[in-house]
Order: C-alpha cells, then structure tokens, then sequence
C-alpha cells in the first residue's frame, strides 16, 4: 500500500507555485507540465496524491478498475503485461518525468505497472485529470496533447481527442 505523502496542499487552499514541489520536479519539463503555466500547474497539482511506492509494489494492475494516473517523479517503475506461460513481459521502463496507467481498457488497466526502485508519483484522478485536460483543450483549441508514449506510439488522452 503506498504512503500519501503531505506536502499537498488541502483542498481549496491556494498554495503559490514557489512552494508546490513541481518547482524540483524532474519531471515538470516533460509530458503534459511544460505547456502549463505555473498558475495551470498550480491548479493541476491540487488535484493530486503524492505517494511513495515500495520496491516490487503495484501501482495498478492490469483488469482492475481504472483508477488514477500517475506520474513519475523519483525512481524507476515498470509497465508489464503477463504472458500465457506466466512469464512477465516488461514493455517499458519509467523515469521521472513519464505518465503511466493512461491506457484503460473497457474502464480498467490495460497493463500492470510496478515500482523497480522506491517511487514517488503524483497521482491524478482520473476524472479530474480528464476535466482539466478538456478545459485545457477548449482554451487553447488545441487536440495535440499528448502525455506520454509507449512502444514508440504517441497515445492522447480521450477527452482531448474529442476536442473542437
């Protein structure tokens, strides 16, 4: 079970950007953080769950319901699928900076995804992340987003897909 860590901000409490961790991230210059500004960061990131995953830990697994999204910001995880045999498939190594568990399936995990080292994410719910991403999309009129990539093909998120 992951350890939420505090340094969120309670909800409806307005934290200036200098003080979210997103100002140490390494991972706030890839994916969908460097198109935002702080303000927009700011917003996003007071929709999170940092937490802290043990070695050999599951952050979601394939079948189960499709939870959160999770960015990685320290450590190395992995993105697996389990073959017939029951032999493990690593289709992917995660650094900080990559997006996982975006890739849903009829609602649940495609993939499994597990922590290789200690890893922290910033967990976003779904729906919210869907909500702001399609906020972000009419603002900006934009359908090009995209929040990550596996096997070397770009993958958008739904609700941008769907943008005017």
């Amino acid at each position: 079970m992951p350890t939420t860590l505090t340094d969120v901000p309670l909800p409806g409490r307005v934290v200036a950007y200098a003080k979210l961790p997103c100002v140490i991230c390494p991972g706030r210059s890839t994916n969908f953080c460097p198109p935002l500004e702080e303000q927009l960061q700011a917003e996003l990131f007071h929709t999170v769950a940092r937490q802290r995953w043990e070695p050999r830990e599951f952050l979601f697994r394939r079948g189960d319901p499709a939870g959160p999204l999770f960015k990685i910001t320290e450590g190395i995880a992995s993105v697996s699928h389990s073959l017939p045999d029951g032999r493990r498939q690593i289709l992917r190594f995660l650094l900080p900076g990559d997006v996982c568990g975006y890739l849903e399936e009829n609602g649940r995990y495609s993939f499994d995804g597990q922590a290789v080292s200690e890893v922290i994410t910033c967990s976003f719910p779904r729906k919210d992340f869907q909500r702001f991403e399609k906020q972000q999309c009419i603002r900006r009129g934009s359908a090009n987003r995209t929040v990550g990539s596996a096997g070397g093909t770009c993958f958008k998120l739904a609700a941008c897909r769907a943008c005017p």
